[in-house]
């Protein structure tokens, strides 16, 4: 859980198996790769693009 203002890129790589909460400012991209199994919410400022990536490999 991310709760400020963040000036530089905020990537997530791997897994998240818990709910990923940003709050505040963001002046640069946020990347999210890998799979995501909760719900990823953004609350605030968001002046650059927000990627969703995830790079599941379904068996």
């Amino acid at each position: 859980m991310f709760v400020g203002r963040a000036f530089q890129p905020v990537i997530f790589v791997g897994r998240a198996f818990q709910p990923v909460i940003f709050v505040g400012r963001a002046f640069q991209p946020v990347i999210f790769v890998g799979r995501v199994f909760q719900p990823v919410i953004f609350v605030g400022w968001a002046f650059q693009p927000v990627y969703f990536a995830p790079c599941g490999r379904s068996k």
